[in-house]
């Protein structure tokens, strides 16, 4: 173990936002019961990634695979990706956890317009990507997300 009084410090990560990102959502199907819940697939379908050093629209075609555990709670698994405006393809994958008290977690089952406050919704990302996009595999990103009733939104933060 090191001794914290003569090694240099550890640097306290920063967050830095790099895009708001609109996931437009399609129709949610029951893939039906799991011993954890409820197996469920959402169809990815479209959205803007909008930041200074990333621009691209969300391919369509993507999908999600979250599981609604009996409290009413999400673990978010994703898989998509989005082409840049000047045509790079970066593959986005994202987990993460949606969880509030049970009569919130109702009415956004509902579809209901909720507010991002009334509940817990995180993610981490990671991306593959080449070329001028590259440093996105190279750090590690987070967000806070919100769910309406077509659509997740998040601001995406690179951890510095």
């Amino acid at each position: 173990m090191t001794d914290p009084t003569t090694r240099p410090p550890i640097p306290t990560p920063r967050l830095e936002l790099v895009a708001h990102v609109h996931v437009d959502l399609g129709p949610i199907e029951s893939v039906g019961p799991r011993p954890d819940g409820e197996r469920r697939f959402v169809a990815i379908v479209g959205g803007p990634i909008r930041g200074e050093r990333l621009r691209a629209p969300i391919d369509h075609g993507r999908a999600a695979w979250p599981p609604l555990h009996p409290d009413g709670s999400i673990t978010v698994d994703t898989r998509y990706s989005a082409t840049t405006d000047d045509g790079a393809k970066i593959l986005i994958a994202t987990r993460g956890i949606r969880r509030g008290d049970p009569a919130v977690m109702r009415r956004l089952a509902a579809g209901e317009e909720v507010d991002p406050r009334e509940y817990y919704f995180r993610v981490a990302a990671r991306f593959e990507a080449t070329g001028a996009y590259a440093w996105l595999t190279e750090r590690l990103f987070v967000a806070s997300a919100m769910r309406s009733a077509a659509a997740v939104e998040y601001d995406l933060y690179a951890v510095t």
